[in-house]
């Protein structure tokens, strides 16, 4: 979407792509809204993604506190901060606090990427009592089970099977799903996981590697968040001459059950 603030730069050719002025951007942000999945005007699951420009976070801390956009009194309100910096956790942490909000979930993460110029074709061996394929359906309650749980989690699995590219390993002998690696909303590889009787095998490298040839090869950038604390998938990636982007934080909290007005 184009924007624009000078009228007198507006004078284009002819074109089938036309500036939007300020003055629509509201009408034109709610009809989109419309047709974004993510947004449900009538949920009380926030998602808040966090940034300041300078290190003056006053104004910042006072909107998020004080915003009528997000039900802060309601027992039903959770709040998701997502992929914030270090900088920011105290403003985060205060927020909370004044609102009586209990974190339930807390990870700090570092992402991982790796872009199309980095593509090393290479043949992709798979040991002989298993073979790769996508991920379908049948197996969306056990993926679901594997990961972090949240409201819409199993909505939200079921259109990533259904709509982003995924691989797992299957069992020759009895068609096992043994693990298995799904692409999240913007091509990151999420859900990397592999049952406990089948680790060790080496499936999770052999999964990263065939999709990330697969979405290198399509010109995709991709992409993973990996938790600090997880030292196995950070060498995993390493391994992977993956590059790294310094550490994120990402919160879940609800309204605590004690909280009294």
């Amino acid at each position: 979407m184009i924007s624009w603030t000078d009228h007198a730069s507006m004078m284009l050719p002819e074109d089938p792509l036309h500036p939007v002025p300020w003055t629509r951007m509201d009408e034109l942000s709610a009809k989109l809204r419309i047709d974004v999945p993510i947004s449900q005007p009538d949920s009380n699951d926030y998602r808040i993604t966090l940034h300041c420009f300078n290190k003056e976070t006053s104004a910042l801390k006072n909107a998020l506190i004080m915003t009528s956009r997000i039900e802060w009194k309601s027992p039903k309100t959770t709040v998701f901060f997502n992929a914030f910096h270090a900088d920011l956790l105290s403003i985060v942490n205060e927020c909370l606090s004044t609102h009586k909000f209990q974190i339930f979930t807390k990870r700090n993460c570092i992402y991982k990427w790796k872009s199309p110029e980095q593509l090393v074709e290479h043949e992709i061996s798979c040991p002989e009592d298993v073979f790769l394929a996508p991920v379908n359906l049948e197996s969306l309650d056990m993926v679901r089970r594997h990961r972090g749980q949240f409201p819409g989690v199993e909505e939200f699995v079921a259109t990533l099977i259904l709509h982003k590219p995924s691989l797992g390993v299957y069992s020759r002998r009895t068609g096992e799903l043994c693990a298995w690696v799904l692409c999240n909303e913007y091509y990151a590889l999420a859900s990397l996981h592999t049952l406990e009787a089948h680790r060790r095998k080496g499936y999770a490298q052999l999964l990263c590697n065939a999709l990330s040839e697969q979405l290198l090869r399509s010109n995709i950038v991709i992409g993973a968040l990996v938790e600090d604390t997880n030292i196995p998938s950070l060498t995993l990636f390493k391994s992977l001459n993956f590059k790294s982007i310094q550490p994120f934080h990402y919160i879940s909290a609800a309204r605590s059950v004690t909280a009294k007005e």
